[in-house]
């Protein structure tokens, strides 16, 4: 029999393929779901820096608004004797 007879199935190449077939119906259905994703939970670029900005402001408004607050004094401490 020569390689190219039609009777004879090859299936080691037919496993290949189905496998090769499998992983990209995979790798796309999950790229599909990524994309999902990214639309329903992600954020933009600018958003993200946008909220990062925000917080940094608030943060320094908070620091600029705190009292000073000093230790406690040596009268105020409970003694007893």
């Amino acid at each position: 029999m020569s390689e190219k007879d039609p009777n004879v199935v090859n299936f080691s190449a037919a496993r290949k393929l189905a496998r090769a077939a499998r992983q990209r119906d995979e790798r796309k259905a999950r790229k599909e779901q990524a994309e999902a994703n990214r639309i329903r939970f992600g954020r933009s670029g600018a958003e993200k820096k946008a909220a990062r900005e925000k917080l940094k402001k608030a943060g320094r408004t908070l620091d600029g608004k705190k009292l000073d607050q000093a230790g406690p004094t040596p009268d105020s401490t409970d003694k007893t004797d």
